[in-house]
């Protein structure tokens, strides 16, 4: 990538050799030492660096350059100086927090490129490494809030009274919901999406288990949610066509409530 570099000041030759010997490496953009530009091409260019090319100056102008460039460090962005040694070391001396970088004249323009690319890249993989510990940290705080907080649970079935037993075995530790048809399911699912697992009967008049468990996995919000589907059927091939849909769970009715808790946990592990 390009770096962007501001620059200023009285030795054109530099400023020169940013334009036409280094604009492989960086934009570079001039501007005046008045407030009011170096605010606006600091709003508008957001550059990288400003790049003063400090020649022999009195201490006056030295204080003057210093007061114009504050707004570097309210604005935080580095300044570079390069020039000649005498001013840049009355410059250090009056305002050592303002200089990120001094490079003394004479140096080539091979070098200024070298030195200001090590120190981009490597406040730029600071930056990155920084970047990836906050995500870490966030991934893991998310983790255990999640594992910290109640699961919800829904329950579709067209029992009432299936629903109700299994409402009751599982309350005490989850939240739970319940829903006696795949359209009712539907359009709760619709509002609620923080559900960590549907529990879901496979013989429902209507629309049957297969079916809305299709359109739940069609919904944007719902894809990887586990999915465990309650069945009666205990023959060899009606499990076989269970098992085809490829839900992260089933289990046979009557419901074993020690079973039931286990698989809970283990999709939502």
């Amino acid at each position: 990538m390009k770096y962007k570099i501001l620059l200023a000041g009285k030795n054109q030759t530099t400023i020169d050799d940013f334009f036409y010997v280094m604009n492989d490496n960086f934009d570079c953009l001039t501007t005046s030492m008045r407030n009011e530009d170096i605010d606006a091409h600091l709003t508008y260019f957001k550059p990288h660096a400003f790049v003063y090319c400090i020649v022999e100056e009195t201490r006056e102008n030295i204080l003057k350059i210093m007061n114009a460039l504050d707004v570097l460090k309210r604005r935080h962005v580095k300044l570079i100086l390069i020039g000649d040694m005498e001013p840049i070391q009355e410059f250090l001396r009056l305002k050592p927090d303002l200089v990120t970088m001094s490079l003394y004249k004479p140096i080539a323009a091979a070098t200024i490129s070298k030195e200001l690319l090590k120190l981009f890249e490597e406040e730029r993989a600071l930056e990155e490494q920084k970047r990836m510990e906050e995500e870490l940290e966030r991934a893991k705080l998310e983790a255990e809030l999640k594992a910290n907080r109640t699961k919800n649970i829904l329950i579709i079935d067209d029992d009432p009274m299936m629903l109700r037993t299994v409402k009751n075995g599982l309350k005490d530790k989850y939240n739970v919901a319940t829903a006696v048809s795949g359209k009712i399911a539907l359009t709760y699912l619709e509002k609620k999406t923080d559900i960590d697992v549907i529990l879901l009967d496979y013989e429902m008049p209507v629309e049957n288990g297969p079916k809305v468990f299709a359109k739940i996995r069609a919904m944007e919000t719902m894809q990887d949610v586990p999915i465990v589907f309650l069945t009666g059927m205990n023959e060899t091939e009606k499990i076989k066509q269970v098992l085809s849909l490829k839900p992260q769970g089933y289990l046979l009715k009557p419901i074993e409530f020690d079973k039931l808790m286990y698989t809970i946990e283990k999709v939502t592990d």
